[in-house]
């Protein structure tokens, strides 16, 4: 009965994204977010701020003759410059004023977006806040912010997999060989293939921390050479250089 409910109450809205459930949270929150920064208001109903930095929408305050002289009583204070300051802070009133009222305009309208794409489950909850989009939002975050039960039970699956596999002697054997074979490149300065380049630049800082810097002449004449490994084409033709000479490459 509550679905029909909703699927009557959704004919009223052209949007095709409605909260049925967390699984459609994170679509529908990005529904949500593209329709406000469309009206360039979503500075204003982001739940990710926090209260006490989330900006006000603040009317503009209409300009007096004060405005252009502090001390005037009536329009007869004011000379030709004065008149000309007023009609232009007028005009930018103006201006800002319309665009105030189209961002009122705008959060009210998100507002009733927001309460027409949601369960009744869920529409319920943020009722009382109709009109305060940031507020609504902050309470469906609340309840959809964090991953499911089952998405939880399934990485805790995926972690103990995971450790289950580490402890396997095959694992255990590619790692050294891995270890062993990488060493073996390292000691014959042979260049690497692309792919470990951030890698090679981290080893290398590392390296320099731990050699005191009267030692790392002779050890850079090798490392600053070492290029990402393997380089199957380069590593193919160093090892037949090696057969052609009928050892192992100097």
């Amino acid at each position: 009965m509550t679905q029909k409910r909703d699927v009557n109450s959704r004919k009223g809205t052209l949007s095709s994204h409605f909260l049925w459930s967390g699984d459609d949270w994170r679509s529908w929150k990005s529904h949500i977010e593209e329709v406000a920064k469309r009206s360039d208001i979503w500075q204003y109903c982001n739940p990710a701020t926090e209260r006490a930095d989330l900006p006000c929408l603040k009317e503009p305050e209409e300009p007096t003759i004060r405005s252009v002289r502090s001390l005037a009583e009536s329009l007869v204070d004011l000379d030709l410059s004065d008149f000309t300051n007023l009609h232009s802070l007028a005009s930018k009133y103006k201006a800002e004023l319309a665009t105030y009222q189209q961002k009122k305009q705008a959060l009210e309208d998100l507002s009733n977006e927001i309460l027409e794409t949601i369960s009744s489950e869920y529409r319920s909850l943020v009722q009382d806040v109709h009109g305060q989009p940031y507020e609504q939002l902050k309470i469906l975050s609340g309840i959809f912010d964090h991953p499911p039960r089952a998405t939880l039970k399934k990485l805790q699956a995926d972690w103990s997999a995971l450790q289950n596999l580490g402890a396997l002697p095959d694992v255990q054997n590619y790692i050294q060989l891995w270890q062993s074979l990488y060493q073996q490149c390292v000691d014959w300065n042979l260049v690497l293939p692309q792919g470990r380049e951030n890698s090679f630049l981290r080893e290398r800082a590392f390296f320099e921390s731990l050699v005191p810097p009267d030692e790392q002449t002779e050890a850079y004449r090798k490392i600053l050479t070492f290029q990402p490994w393997f380089d199957s084409t380069l590593f193919s033709s160093y090892l037949d250089e090696g057969k052609n000479q009928g050892g192992k490459a100097k």
